[in-house]
């Protein structure tokens, strides 16, 4: 509970150092989980050390919670009144395992992960006939019979076609923002009572190229296997001896500040304004697969679901003898009978902090198996084994915006734009790559970027009817222009104005929608790494790992033959 507590006022996170309501309610609940626990050391204690642990952290330091969650701990510790199901008390940034290995990131938002207690992504989806396996925390896209990469974690119909937000309305409109002060969580599936043996060998599809730029339309999934029984837990894996790499010669892959701004184009006058950014990240985006967590078929596809036979995690356990395979089909793998509901769930953020902070595997790499024959791993195969121990490899995250969960409580209009164009003009004075959300619903689909130009005016933008505001110098426009390398199609242009006083207090503000911009991200946030990645010393397992069969110096190993 310290630990959770020292997590939520650290000073990067969304409530400027202080606990949220979210955040209160995961306390609470830990409070409870330690009343009722049957371990040795509570056993000679009454059913309240957790309310007594709890009181004394709020006793310490009040002023540590916002009112808000000042509140839900009072009625707690007074009335024992548990928070209510709309304070769902986890939130996550994806549908993998971020927040359990990021604890900075603990705040309300959720890239790829679905919404419930402790994942993150607004309401709750229904109730699926097959009950859902628990999966990792992770910012995903329907499978096609081919290579599916990180594209979209999948519209909310299930398909790839562009959502409402990816659309370009010819009307003009006007988004007023209001910054909501709660947090957002996103709910998490529910690991099912048992688990079915994995299919034994369904033959392997072939590999296929690399996915063109366009994301390529949805396959149609045929129907899929019964519901699997309860996920066993599975002990860690012990290490194994991989065949020695050869380390690439790269001069520097490790993403560190460099606190200058490439382009030279800051200062000037244009037709927008003034330019304030023209920025250029030295580490490319590139698009990397996110790995749905849905069959297409039956017992997977191995182009899109890391559980299937010949498949990365398959061909993993073949050449060190673990059972990586078996853990992920027990544990992070979803029925086809789930519905649609759930066809956006995947390991977007994880494939978000592999291109945040490694270069993309190059070539395939071929390595010699125990009993004399040899498996491959192909570029593809060498990414579904990056997403699963990527988490070892992140320091911390920076992350601006709450996460739309529930229309009821969440702003779709957040992060306001004072936020964002104030956020891109500190981020872009390094060369940490800039991840978006860029759906404002409970859904969650990452794209990084890698190039910003943005500008400021006293004019207001083309297409805008600015009536109504002042014209006395009080307002600024901003115009904002996104690109990632690795997403050619998701280029993005924001526009929004901030007003101020005479004593730079914002007064009024809003996102600007014209026929030519796109509607505001549901939130930013961008990945640190744990020092320089190139380094095999670096690549270690976290407590909470996605997939403890996994070894990263296994990994490393195999990656870094990719790189050669």
């Amino acid at each position: 509970m310290n630990k959770m507590f020292e997590s939520y006022t650290n000073a990067s996170s969304d409530q400027g150092g202080k606990v949220s309501d979210q955040e209160a309610a995961r306390l609470i609940t830990r409070a409870e989980q330690v009343n009722n626990s049957g371990a040795s050391s509570f056993r000679n204690r009454k059913k309240t050390a957790g309310k007594q642990s709890l009181k004394a952290l709020f006793d310490k330091d009040p002023a540590a919670f916002t009112p808000e969650s000042k509140k839900a701990i009072e009625n707690y510790l007074r009335y024992g009144q548990l928070p209510t199901a709309s304070a769902r008390p986890e939130a996550n940034y994806g549908r993998t395992s971020f927040s359990r290995s990021n604890p900075n990131i603990r705040t309300g938002f959720a890239p790829n992960f679905p919404p419930s207690p402790s994942q993150p992504n607004g309401a709750v989806p229904p109730a699926p006939t097959t009950p859902p396996v628990t999966v990792p925390t992770a910012p995903s896209d329907t499978a096609t019979g081919g290579r599916r990469r990180h594209r979209r974690h999948a519209g909310s119909n299930g398909s790839g076609a562009a959502r409402p937000s990816d659309l370009l309305p010819s009307s003009v409109s006007v988004a007023s923002t209001t910054v909501p002060t709660s947090g957002r969580t996103a709910p998490s599936p529910v690991a099912p009572a048992s688990v079915a043996p994995a299919p034994t060998s369904p033959p392997a599809p072939a590999r296929i190229p690399p996915a063109p730029t366009s994301p390529p339309a949805p396959a149609r999934v045929p129907p899929v296997p019964t519901s699997p029984p309860a996920p066993a837990r599975v002990p860690p894996a012990p290490t194994s001896p991989a065949a020695p790499a050869v380390r690439p010669s790269i001069a520097s892959t490790v993403v560190t500040p460099a606190n200058v701004r490439v382009g030279g184009g800051v200062g000037t006058e244009g037709p927008y304004g003034t330019m304030f950014i023209d920025w250029k990240s030295p580490k490319e985006a590139w698009e990397c697969h996110w790995w749905p967590q849905q069959e297409s078929v039956a017992g997977g596809d191995p182009n899109n679901n890391l559980y299937a036979v010949s498949g990365p995690l398959d061909k993993y356990d073949q050449l060190t003898g673990k059972k990586a395979r078996e853990y992920e089909y027990k544990h992070n793998r979803l029925a086809k009978e789930t519905g649609n509901a759930y066809r956006w769930w995947g390991h977007c953020n994880h494939a978000t902090e592999v291109v945040s902070v490694l270069p993309e595997p190059k070539h395939p790499v071929t390595k010699k198996l125990p009993n004399g024959k040899t498996v491959t791993f192909s570029e593809l195969d060498i990414q579904g084994l990056l997403v699963k121990v990527s988490p070892g490899l992140i320091a911390r995250v920076d992350f601006k915006g709450n996460r739309f969960n529930d229309s009821r409580r969440d702003d779709p209009n957040d992060p306001a734009p004072d936020v964002f164009f104030d956020t891109l003009d500190q981020w872009t004075k390094e060369d940490l790559l800039i991840t978006l959300d860029l759906d404002r619903t409970e859904q969650v689909w990452n794209f990084v970027y890698d190039k910003v130009k943005a500008w400021k005016s006293t004019k207001p933008p083309e297409g805008f009817n600015a009536s109504g505001l002042p014209t006395d110098g009080s307002v600024t426009y901003y115009r904002a222009e996104m690109e990632g390398t690795g997403y050619p199609d998701k280029k993005r242009l924001y526009l929004g104005y901030v007003q101020r006083n005479d004593r730079n207090e914002v007064v009024a503000k809003s996102w600007i929608k014209t026929d030519k911009s796109h509607l505001n991200p549901d939130f930013m946030w961008r990945a640190h790494p744990v020092g320089d990645v190139m380094n095999k010393a670096n690549w270690k397992q976290t407590k909470t790992p996605s997939n403890p069969e996994v070894d990263p110096q296994i990994v490393y190993d195999i990656y870094m033959e990719s790189l050669a």
